[in-house]
């Protein structure tokens, strides 16, 4: 009896059934989601006394331990790849989305930082559509544009100065650039396992910060590392976690999703920090549930179709 590889595996397991593997990636991206607002939690209070680039180093070397024992376990062998450029392109778009969210995280409130970074997904189905061709239908164009309508609820009243205030032009530009990241992690994530895809982005990421973090090193205390330690390993959870999701989903309909990380911030933001949470951000967080919820009516309608079909043909 032959042994499938484990890139055959994931061909496999991605070639499973649609719907389900839907509401595993729905699973997937509100764990992943929730471990990232942790990480700005981690982030904001380290960001206090040491450098940005000082945290990203550390988040992306301890997470080459952690991911690169899960690689072990599915075997070495997994690294051999023939998509060694999708992979340094998407770390190169992943890592410098990254260092803006950080931006943002330490400049911004919890609250607002997530917020634009779960902006992302109203992007993530023009990037899919213009990159992976996938094809969109009207109900999830009125999610967009509900969303939309939602995070503009929620920003409007904030008193944030769009042109002038810099942590906000971060995290929108963070969200931009994740978004095509996702789209790339989508291609990738046809033959490669996600543990790959995530190590490296730790092996590039480790690389390319480690000369900025010793220019701009500063002493730190036991806090200091442990919050950088407990950084690593939320921000690796949650990409494994999300990684996993956009390889057995497509991204246009999973990604409406991350909103379920918006309620979170806000409760550990008025917890940590008394961050208000405003009526306008449980309206607009609302709206973007139901934008969640007619984007999987429009994608169990098109599952459904092809079967209808099927059968009006026999």
């Amino acid at each position: 009896m032959s042994v499938e590889s484990p890139h055959q595996q994931v061909v496999n397991f991605n070639a499973g059934g649609a719907e389900d593997r839907l509401l595993l990636g729905i699973l997937l991206i509100a764990l992943g989601e929730t471990c990232f607002v942790f990480m700005g939690v981690f982030v904001r209070q380290a960001s206090a006394e040491i450098p940005l680039v000082q945290i990203m180093f550390f988040r992306n070397f301890f997470a080459l331990f952690f991911i690169g024992y899960l690689v072990s376990r599915i075997g070495l062998d997994t690294l051999k790849s023939e998509k060694n450029i999708l992979h340094l392109s998407r770390a190169l778009v992943g890592l410098t989305s990254m260092y803006l969210m950080v931006y943002s995280f330490s400049h911004l409130k919890l609250t607002e930082a997530t917020l634009l970074k779960a902006t992302s997904p109203i992007m993530i189905p023009f990037v899919a559509w213009l990159v992976l061709k996938e094809r969109l239908g009207t109900l999830t164009w009125i999610a967009i544009f509900l969303a939309f309508a939602g995070v503009f609820t929620i920003v409007a009243p904030s008193g944030l100065d769009l042109t002038a205030n810099v942590g906000f032009l971060a995290g929108l530009t963070s969200a931009m650039l994740a978004s095509l990241a996702k789209v790339i992690v989508r291609k990738l994530g046809t033959t490669e396992p996600s543990e790959v895809i995530v190590f490296y982005f730790a092996f590039y990421g480790t690389l390319i910060t480690a000369p900025l973090c010793f220019v701009f090193w500063q002493k730190m205390s036991p806090l200091m590392w442990a919050l950088v330690i407990l950084c690593a390993i939320a921000a690796s959870a949650g990409q494994l976690l999300v990684t996993k999701a956009y390889t057995i989903a497509k991204a246009g309909r999973v990604g409406m999703f991350s909103y379920v990380s918006m309620p979170i911030a806000g409760i550990l933001g008025w917890l940590i920090w008394s961050e208000q949470i405003s009526t306008t951000l449980l309206i607009g967080s609302s709206m973007i549930v139901i934008a969640g919820y007619l984007n999987y009516r429009e994608f169990k309608a098109s599952v459904a179709q092809p079967q209808t079909k099927t059968q009006s043909q026999k």
